[in-house]
């Protein structure tokens, strides 16, 4: 019926939306992981441009304490993402929701209406049969008379 279809469109719909906000994450994080390259292409850069007094095995310490932090904010950075496609899908899924049910209340207002007219109809076709049979008995009992 219409309203299944409409409830097979959303879910289609819904489906499609997960789809391209999963894309945009994958691409989201496509570009975290390119960030986090440059970032420590950098880090690897200016700790050789570091003075020379510096042991390799300080440099190393300072390399492993920048890109655990780099990693710690990237991190940080996704869950905030993450947080914010939850909340974005749950006002979508709410949206949905209010829409279907709007669509069911207005179908089950046409069913009724159309029950009622049904009815309606029935019931005048009942009264114009009770009218036809009184008005034949009436005939016939008017001719028994005569």
């Amino acid at each position: 019926s219409v309203a299944t279809k409409d409830v097979h469109d959303a879910l289609e719909r819904s489906e499609r939306e997960l789809a391209d906000e999963r894309r945009r994450l994958q691409e989201k994080d496509k570009q975290i992981a390119h960030v986090q390259k440059q970032l420590q292409t950098t880090e690897e850069a200016s700790a050789a441009r570091a003075t020379p007094a510096l042991s390799s095995d300080q440099l190393r310490a300072e390399l492993r304490a920048h890109q655990e932090e780099s990693r710690r904010e990237l991190n940080r950075q996704r869950e905030l993402l993450v947080d914010q496609h939850h909340l974005e899908l749950q006002g979508v899924r709410e949206e949905r929701h209010e829409l279907l049910s709007r669509a069911i209340g207005e179908r089950a207002e046409l069913a009724q209406a159309s029950l009622r007219a049904q009815e309606e109809s029935a019931e005048k076709a009942h009264q114009t049969l009770v009218s036809s049979l009184r008005e034949a008995a009436e005939a016939t009992a008017s001719r028994h008379r005569d």
